[in-house]
């Protein structure tokens, strides 16, 4: 009959006792290497106070000028391929009034017809594209958004003191957002260990000078270009 699983933990921990109380007593004296390598264990680090700090993400990415920025430039680029499929679409529809004015089964109106089909696949891969690529800089921008926030918190905390920043949720709960809010492992979290909105503040300082530094930056071969 085959052991269970419980009776072999239990069977493996009483061998283990066993072996403890026998060991001391297979011999007194034990070697110089034994000696010497027990003598040579590393100290223990010292264990650390936890500081706590709370930081609400959600609310981060909301207020960072960086993020809303971002969002504009995704939809300024999401108009484009719109007003792309648009002017295709009308392109379509012009080839079907005109096919309809032919007889059928005439040689203008079947290369209409396949000219109209060519111009309904092209629309679909251009959706199918377009959103596949819109989706990515969408997540390559969330993830350079997220080390900056995530670096910035790592500097408001050293700053504060701060050993370990958790995720809460500063929003008041209510039936649009008790979702949200019970995702969040905090429950309470005193107001006065939430770096928020200095996060906030200094991200868009830092953003506002960045932007500014390489916008000059920009500017300037134009500027030297003028005055040639």
């Amino acid at each position: 009959m085959p052991m269970s699983p419980r009776v072999a933990l239990t069977a493996g921990l009483s061998l283990l006792g066993l072996v403890a109380l026998v060991a001391p007593t297979l011999g007194q004296q034990p070697d110089g290497a034994v000696q010497k390598t027990a003598g040579q264990t590393t100290a223990a680090r010292p264990i650390v106070t936890a500081t706590l700090g709370t930081v609400d993400m959600s609310q981060v990415l909301l207020h960072y000028k960086k993020a809303e920025d971002n969002g504009k430039k995704l939809q300024a680029e999401a108009m484009v391929k719109r007003k792309q499929l648009m002017d295709l679409a009308k392109q379509g529809e012009d080839m079907v009034t005109q096919r309809e004015k032919l007889a059928r089964g005439t040689p203008t109106y079947q290369k209409l017809d396949d000219q109209i089909t060519q111009v309904k696949a092209q629309i679909e891969a251009i959706k199918e594209q377009s959103t596949r690529e819109l989706d990515m800089k969408q997540a390559e921008m969330t993830a350079a958004l997220y080390k900056e926030i995530q670096g910035m918190v790592k500097a408001v905390a050293r700053q504060r003191g701060m050993t370990l920043v958790i995720a809460a949720f500063r929003e008041d709960v209510s039936a649009n957002n008790v979702m949200a809010a019970a995702q969040h492992q905090v429950v309470y979290a005193d107001e006065r260990a939430d770096i928020t909105e200095d996060v906030i503040a200094f991200l868009n300082k830092w953003y506002e000078k960045t932007s500014g530094e390489a916008a000059k930056a920009a500017a300037a071969p134009a500027a030297g270009a003028a005055t040639k």
